[in-house]
């Protein structure tokens, strides 16, 4: 393997499989949680938003200032936290940007948004109008140690994104959202609704003819295919909305806000079985701590007065889609405004009931989630135990005031006692999540602190074992025991892939025993301890949740990794994430090995530390396949290291880098950097790959830091 000194070098090796050995060495520790309150078996903790008259959110308030009461019984405040989260609306265009390693660090300290949007009941042309508020959210209110999820009610269009701190895929997710409803007033687009409003008037019975959902005496119309059709769009919607809010139902502590873009749907109101799923809905919110923020797009587009008149323009709207009428604005006919105000009752339920509030006819995006980002990051966490010690599953409403004069107080309405038969049968039904200790941990779709955990992973273009995981356990969190000469502990690693659609596959579990002399278990506590596996994954989008335990304390941690496998059957060049290692990055004992990757990285095992000493020198790895090409093609790669402010200072071109290498054959690429070089700070590391016929290059970054001394 041949390695240029201070120049970059390319290395011409087809990757071998990895062996995999176990090397008996050690693991992590406890870490201490966020400012969060602890819910246990018997203690129920409420989020409360305490606002003055002007809707301004009200800090500083003390236990003694509320009063809590279950199903109209004072409750004693037990624990008490307010809860404020330093947040800087930033500027667009600034948003943030994790680096290529995941930690659970922070698990526990940030919030939890999910975006739902009802894609089977918003009209395609508010299609941009939920893009930009989305995006609108995300690039100015997602902090540090935020968790960002994307849910659509129907399932389709591949929209979904389990919750992650990786924004660029949650912008990706929301891009591919499209509306495939009815706006309110029952018509597939805008543009058709204002053309059928002189017809509608003429005839009264056009009414019935198309309208989704009511005729002109507002009952339901049940032999109508159209109405079925809504039913089914509205049963879509609340299934999705429980999921949302039934999925983070085993998070305890962070703040989990679900906010809901949709028109609601006046069936809504009308029929019993809607009743029962908005029950499910509120239960399942009261059940997880949700609150849920109801958006109507429509109404951020042209919104409607009680009296059926358009108030003003904004949003999407565009006035030449109207017939125009004596004063240029658009009258709705009274069976619509019926709709639209039934519609916006089911969204001011749902979002009221779990604490939130439900934003309609209004134009104020900005205004309406400074709100919701606002009321997220400044609240009280009330706790108390309940003297009803039944767990049978029951709902039981709870009621918070405060009581200093002038203040409201919004929090969610109950909460559902916890169901012992119903905890065991969701137990036993859950399916490709590892079992034992680590189950608990696995099922989580969030990290969690405890015992601290670092991950990398990447996808190379090989058939099996292609993805290699690094797990490395933080210094000082593995204790031991000591028996005779030997100091023992036991570390459990599972890794569970999950699917974009949700889908959890069978766990990738080892065991790392470790039985060391002292001098080694020293080694470990300082430095931390290492794990490396592979596993094989189809071609697709994916989050490894990695859960490990350390049995001499029971410390336990996970941490989530999103990852793509790239489809190399589709051809075109593909290039592998970067493996990163250093000199110093072999002073951390490996409890298991990869050597084949040892041996691309020069004799050095892959590492998840980014920030290294001026006396260092950082090695990385890659892998390129011309995949699908029927004869070969030159492919040129380069190495880029950037300052902070993007200013180049090292550039080493590699042309014909797959020079000797037929077409559909990966081969390796290889760096060795001494960071002598470079004076402390942050840099980019990034690796460009183009073919011959690309116009742009295939780029995959790494951010580092150079420090002028590292421990």
């Amino acid at each position: 393997m041949k390695r240029v000194v201070l120049s970059l070098a390319l290395v011409g090796l087809p990757f071998a499989s990895a062996a995999r050995q176990q090397d008996p060495r050690p693991a992590p520790p406890p870490v201490s949680q966020g400012p969060t309150l602890r819910a246990s078996v018997d203690q129920v903790v409420v989020d409360v938003v305490v606002t003055d008259a002007a809707g301004k959110v009200v800090t500083g308030l003390a236990a003694g200032d509320f009063e809590i009461r279950e199903r109209g019984q004072p409750q004693a405040v037990a624990t008490f936290s307010e809860v404020s989260l330093a947040t800087t609306p930033r500027a667009s265009g600034q948003r943030l940007t994790p680096g290529d390693v995941r930690s659970n660090a922070r698990a526990g300290e940030g919030r939890i948004f999910v975006l739902v949007l009802d894609d089977t009941n918003i009209a395609l042309e508010l299609t941009p109008v939920v893009h930009r508020s989305a995006r609108y959210f995300l690039d100015r209110y997602v902090e540090p140690g935020d968790l960002v999820a994307v849910l659509t009610t129907s399932g389709l269009g591949d929209t979904r994104q389990e919750p992650t701190e990786d924004l660029p895929l949650v912008d990706a997710a929301i891009g591919r959202f499209a509306g495939h409803g009815y706006d309110v007033a029952g018509t597939a687009s805008l543009s058709r609704a204002a053309a059928t409003y002189a017809t509608r008037d003429a005839n009264p019975m056009t009414t019935r003819r198309t309208s989704t959902t009511l005729i002109d005496d507002g009952s339901v119309d049940d032999k109508n295919d159209a109405t079925d059709e809504a039913k089914e769009r509205l049963r879509l919607t609340l299934r999705a909305l429980e999921t949302a809010a039934t999925s983070f139902a085993g998070v305890p502590g962070r703040r989990k806000t679900v906010i809901f873009f949709s028109h609601g749907s006046p069936l809504a109101a009308l029929d019993t079985e809607f009743a029962d799923l908005k029950s499910r809905v509120l239960g399942a919110a009261a059940r997880s701590n949700v609150t849920i923020y109801a958006l109507d797009p429509e109404g951020l587009s042209y919104p409607i007065g009680l009296d059926g008149r358009m108030l003003e323009q904004g949003g999407a709207f565009d006035p030449q889609q109207l017939q125009p009428s004596r004063d240029n604005n658009m009258v709705l006919t009274g069976i619509q405004i019926q709709r639209k105000l039934m519609a916006a009752a089911m969204l001011r339920q749902i979002a009221e009931g779990t604490g939130g509030t439900a934003t309609i006819d209004n134009t104020n995006l900005q205004a309406a989630l400074d709100h919701i980002a606002d009321e997220s990051s400044h609240y009280y966490m009330l706790g108390y135990v309940s003297p009803d010690s039944r767990r049978q599953g029951r709902y039981r409403s709870i009621e918070v005031r405060v009581t200093r004069p002038g203040l409201l107080v919004r929090s969610r309405k109950g909460y559902v006692e916890p169901d012992d038969k119903a905890e065991r049968k969701a137990e036993a039904k859950a399916k490709g999540a590892t079992k034992g200790p680590l189950a608990e941990l696995i099922r989580r779709p969030v990290g969690t602190s405890g015992l601290p955990l670092r991950a990398h992973a990447v996808a190379l273009p090989i058939a099996t074992n292609n993805v290699s995981v690094v797990v490395e356990v933080g210094a000082g969190a593995v204790p031991f025991e000591t028996k005779g000469a030997e100091r023992i502990n036991t570390v459990d690693l599972a890794i569970v892939p999950v699917t974009s659609g949700g889908k959890v596959l069978p766990a990738v579990e080892g065991q790392a025993r470790l039985a060391m002399l002292a001098d080694d278990a020293d080694s470990v506590r300082e430095r931390g301890l290492r794990m490396l596996h592979r596993l094989t994954l189809e071609p697709g989008r994916y989050q490894l949740r990695i859960a490990a335990r350390e049995t001499v304390r029971g410390a336990e941690g996970s941490v989530i990794y999103d990852l793509t496998v790239p489809d190399a059957k589709k051809g075109g060049l593909a290039l592998s994430g970067l493996l990163i290692s250093s000199r110093r990055a072999g002073g951390i004992p490996s409890a298991t090995r990869d050597e084949g990757l040892e041996a691309a990285l020069g004799g050095r095992p892959p590492t998840t530390e980014r920030t290294f000493g001026v006396d260092d020198v950082l090695s990385a790895y890659a892998e390129v396949i011309d995949a699908g090409a029927s004869a070969s093609r030159p492919i040129d790669l380069a190495t880029v290291v950037t300052d902070e402010s993007g200013r180049e200072r090292v550039r080493s071109p590699q042309p014909r880098a797959n020079q000797g290498r037929g077409p559909r054959t990966s081969f390796a690429y290889a760096i060795d950097l001494p960071l002598k070089t470079l004076a402390p700070g942050r840099y980019t590391l990034r690796v460009e790959a183009r073919a011959a016929g690309m116009r742009e290059p295939i780029v995959r970054d790494v951010a580092f830091e150079v420090r002028s001394a590292v421990p």
